[in-house]
This record gives structure tokens, sequence and C-alpha cells, in this order.
């Protein structure tokens, strides 16, 4: 198995976060489903649709935060590997 580049790893985990916020969309809009008034709770659910939507608002806090961090933590490693000379090769 060939070895990938530290760089064609950072790029994949670029792409992979843009899936996961585009998953985290969906869970965004059924946080505002949730959230819409005049819609009575389901007997049948065990919590109301008021403590769903609280419960979704800080799931969703949460991820979104970490989605942050973690493009802003690959976009800073992309930047230093796009920078760094190729192995073997001094810097000048």
């Amino acid at each position: 198995m060939a070895e990938r580049s530290l760089l064609s790893m950072a790029l994949d985990i670029h792409i992979e976060t843009n899936a996961l916020r585009e998953t985290f969309g969906a869970y965004a809009g059924l946080e505002k489903l949730m959230q819409r008034s005049g819609i009575e709770d389901d007997p049948e659910l065990p919590m109301s649709r008021a403590q769903l939507h609280g419960l979704l608002q800080l799931m969703n806090g949460g991820v979104a935060r970490q989605i942050e961090l973690m493009e802003d933590t690959v976009c800073t490693l992309v930047r230093a590997l796009r920078s760094e000379p190729p192995a073997g090769i001094p810097a000048p």
C-alpha cells in the first residue's frame, strides 16, 4: 500500500469536514422544526417538543463548535504543510 502524504490526508479531512457540516445542517433543520410554535406535543413521545428542541439546540451548538475547531486546525495544518520543503531538502 502506498503511503499517503500528510497534505493529502489533511485535504481529505477538510473534505470530510464539509460532509459533516451538511449533516449538521440537517440536524439544525430538525431543531427549527421542533422550535415551531402552535404545534401540540405528541403524547407518544417521552419528552415535550420544548425539551426535544432544547436538547437539539445544545447538541447542535456543541457540534458546530467542534466543526469550527476542526476546520481551523486543518487549515493551519494545510498552510504549514504547503510551506514546508519536501523531505530530504533543506529549507533555504
